[in-house]
């Protein structure tokens, strides 16, 4: 009679242990996807859909620009906190270190353990940054691509922007200029880890400011769509040519070179 009280009670503890996983897996799951997703829908749904009449009385429609940074501001506070989440048991690269050798133990299994640490040690030191800024890649062009779809079918309820003319906020360069600080004070130290990761997010959304200058001052060139197509394969192929892209795009928020260009009578269209 012993053993079956004491094997019910096991029974029942076990089935309690697998009720809170399934209840606590899926409140983690639902909790990625609000940050992940819901949260970021709702941001440029609202962001996109502020306006203010103006004394003419036409409407002025809030910047893509400034919805462009409030998002990587937003991939920028998704690190800072799984910054704070990770900060116990070596820290939030240690996590990142154990999850890459997890993954790279299943898809090579095959390779030795020298070379599995020396992968892991190659990618550990921007993953979180390089994921965050994919997101951010994947935010813009979903909303770009269903506001064009809407607009193609009338149920649009902004007109498009002027994506050549966006423009990001003053305090993006200081966010921007504070991460670096940051990862140059605090290299080696977890706060140093979150800065690294959070310049990725910058860089990217820099780099679509640089973009457009560049689709701006391009109307003078002779041969602009060779020129244009040269520089994305380089991007695509290469990866590294949107880091220089970006310091354009970060100059051109103090230089204002589209606006010299937009004034001139030179510029072809």
């Amino acid at each position: 009679g012993a053993q079956k009280v004491s094997a019910r009670t096991d029974g029942e503890k076990a089935l309690a242990a697998l009720m809170v996983a399934l209840v606590t897996g899926g409140m983690v799951s639902v909790l990625a996807f609000v940050i992940t997703n819901g949260a970021p829908t709702l941001l440029v749904t609202a962001q996109a859909l502020r306006s203010r009449t103006l004394e003419d009385g036409s409407r002025a429609w809030y910047s893509a620009g400034h919805i462009l940074a409030e998002v990587a501001a937003y991939g920028s506070l998704i690190i800072v906190g799984l910054g704070i989440v990770f900060s116990g048991d070596g820290g939030f690269e240690a996590a990142v270190k154990r999850l890459l050798d997890v993954a790279i133990a299943q898809m090579a299994a095959g390779a030795s353990a020298e070379m599995r640490a020396n992968l892991v040690s190659l990618m550990a030191g921007i993953l979180p940054g390089a994921a965050i800024a994919w997101w951010l890649l994947m935010v813009v062009g979903n909303a770009t691509l269903a506001h064009a779809v809407l607009a193609r079918f009338g149920k649009a309820l902004r007109p498009k922007p002027s994506y050549p003319d966006i423009e990001m906020p003053g305090w993006t360069a200081y966010v921007f200029l504070a991460a670096m600080l940051v990862m140059v004070i605090g290299r080696g130290s977890a706060w140093g880890y979150v800065a690294i990761n959070i310049l990725p997010v910058w860089v990217l959304a820099y780099g679509l400011l640089g973009l457009a200058t560049v689709h701006t001052l391009s109307h003078r060139w002779r041969h602009r769509g060779l020129a244009l197509g040269a520089l994305y394969t380089a991007i695509i192929v290469l990866g590294w040519p949107i880091a220089l892209v970006a310091g354009f795009g970060f100059i051109e928020q103090w230089a204002c070179f589209r606006r010299q260009v937009q004034a001139s009578p030179a510029r072809r269209d």
